[in-house]
């Protein structure tokens, strides 16, 4: 047993508590021992048992609660769990133990190796199919152009050869297209939009004042809060990947530098009402994520004002941004 209990929420000392369990000393005999206690300084209400037992709220899933080998599992797991976020905060409480070594694991996977791996997988994956699909090819002869097919490959050496020039010929095909795609207007659009959502909840909750110091929530419940919202990071690069097969597999129809290139197929997807809806749900989804973790995962009793008064200047921030974005990109040329 820990010799101090704290409160999971303000980190308080309840060793006062303990005191009133033993009128004549603090000892165990004949003592009275609630299930159940009430922090007298930020009003939680809280079991005994994993006050002084933090384990007893280990998750097994939980990528922070990992003990062995099996941390590699859980960090696929929590990232699943943390797309539903009523249900992964029902079962991250303030009592589970923080490991931010292993929170900083997590993001690592998350924002980083999961997504590179994704791009790779696709990329070889795209580079097989037009190396077992080549395409056709068309000869003038006499003012006629006759089809061509190239020749599927007849074993492994042949296949792997095939796979090698086709991941070549891609490369060649998609490199140079990358500057393209990432000077489009959209993509960075969303990027900044999802960034400003992501830095101003948890800026919010610490700047005002009533809205974290009222219910004395700990920097470190934040700050978990704040790494697990980006849970759908890998679900952004697998559609985005998904999204630019067809247009790497058309492109090797076409040489580099004609009309049928990368760029040219992702504008289509660059109206106003696309790029608009992105940031939406980016705003929807970082809106829903702390409106869980404030009233479910913190258990604050103020929740709805705190939460109106992070997501205030979050929106404000947000819409300006898309109503003025021409003006943004001319005055801070931030494309």
């Amino acid at each position: 047993m820990p010799t101090t209990p704290h409160c999971p929420r303000c980190d308080y000392d309840l060793q006062g508590q303990l005191a009133t369990w033993h009128p004549q000393g603090p000892t165990a005999d004949d003592a009275h021992c609630p299930t159940d206690g009430l922090c007298s300084e930020c009003g939680l209400s809280f079991e005994w048992r994993f006050a002084m037992h933090p384990e007893l709220a280990g998750v097994a899933w939980f990528v922070e609660c990992q003990k062995n080998k099996r941390t590699r599992l859980s960090v696929p797991l929590t990232t699943i769990r943390a797309w539903l976020a009523p249900l992964f905060w029902r079962r991250i409480k303030l009592e589970t133990p923080f490991k931010p070594h292993r929170t900083a694991w997590w993001l690592l996977w998350t924002t980083l190796l999961l997504p590179a791996l994704i791009f790779i997988f696709t990329f070889y994956a795209s580079a097989t199919y037009n190396a077992l699909n080549p395409p056709i090819t068309f000869t003038i002869v006499g003012g006629v152009a006759t089809p061509t097919t190239p020749p599927i490959p007849a074993n492994a050496e042949d296949f792997f050869d095939a796979v090698y020039r086709t991941s070549s010929d891609l490369l060649y095909q998609v490199v140079p297209e990358i500057n393209d795609i990432t000077n489009l207007s959209r993509t960075r659009s969303w990027i900044i939009a999802a960034f400003i959502s992501f830095m101003g909840f948890p800026l919010m909750l610490f700047l005002f004042p009533f809205t974290r110091a009222q219910s004395k929530v700990r920097k470190r419940h934040i700050f978990r809060a704040a790494a697990y919202s980006l849970a759908p990071i890998p679900l952004i690069f697998l559609s985005t990947a998904i999204s630019l097969v067809p247009s790497t597999t058309l492109m090797m129809w076409f040489p580099r530098g004609s009309i049928y290139s990368l760029a040219t197929f992702n504008l289509l997807s660059t109206s106003a009402p696309t790029w608009r809806f992105e940031w939406i749900i980016a705003l929807a989804w970082f809106f829903l994520w702390w409106l869980c973790a404030l009233k479910i995962g913190f258990r604050m009793r103020d929740w709805l004002a705190a939460l109106l008064a992070m997501s205030a200047p979050v929106i404000v921030a947000t819409v300006l941004l898309i109503s003025f974005r021409d003006a943004f990109l001319f005055y801070f040329r931030l494309w």
